[in-house]
C-alpha cells in the first residue's frame, strides 16, 4: 500500500495548521469526491460539523476498476491541536475495495464519524484512498497486526 491514490483534506471545525501527515501529501494527486448525508460536499479546507459526518460518506474517484484500494479517515489534532497525543487515530479503515465500491470493502475498523471531545476545539480529518499491491488478508492475525501497526510515517 504504497502507492497514493487519492488525498482530500477534511476540514470538520478546523484552523490551518501543517501536521506532520500533511508533510506527506503531494500536489497533483488525483481528487476524491466525498458527500456526506447525501448532500454536504467536502471540499478541501471547508467546516462539516460531527452532525453532518456522523455516517459513513459516499467516495468516488477515478479508479481502475480492477485495482484494490484501501480507505483511511483519521483526525490528526486527537485530542487536541494543543495536545495531539493521539495524532492520526484512525476512524475508518477499510480495504480491498474493487475500482471505487466501498460497500464492497472488508472493514478493518468500522467508520466511527467525528466526534470531538468537548471544549478541545476544532479537528482535521483527513480521508485518503490508496491503491494496494496485492489483497489484505481477512484472518484475524493479520487484522489484528495491521491495526496495530498501522503507521503513516
Amino acid at each position: 500500500m504504497k502507492s497514493w491514490f487519492c488525498a482530500l483534506l477534511l476540514v470538520f471545525l478546523s484552523q490551518r495548521t501543517l501536521s506532520k501527515f500533511e508533510q506527506l501529501l503531494r500536489p497533483g494527486l488525483p481528487e476524491l469526491h466525498v458527500v456526506f448525508d447525501n448532500s454536504h460536499e467536502v471540499r478541501s479546507g471547508n467546516k462539516i460539523d460531527s452532525t453532518t459526518a456522523f455516517s459513513k460518506p459516499s467516495l468516488s474517484w477515478n479508479a481502475d476498476p480492477k485495482a484494490l484500494h484501501t480507505v483511511i479517515m483519521i483526525d490528526v489534532d486527537a485530542p487536541s491541536k494543543n495536545d495531539p497525543h493521539l495524532s492520526d487515530f484512525v476512524h475508518w479503515l477499510a480495504v480491498n475495495i474493487h475500482g471505487q465500491s466501498v460497500s464492497n470493502a472488508y472493514e478493518l475498523l468500522s467508520y466511527r464519524g467525528p466526534r470531538p471531545p468537548a471544549g478541545k476545539g476544532e479537528h482535521r480529518y483527513y480521508l485518503l484512498v490508496f491503491k494496494q499491491q496485492s489483497r489484505i488478508s481477512k484472518d484475524v492475525e493479520s487484522r489484528e497486526r495491521c491495526v496495530l501497526e498501522f503507521s503513516f510515517i
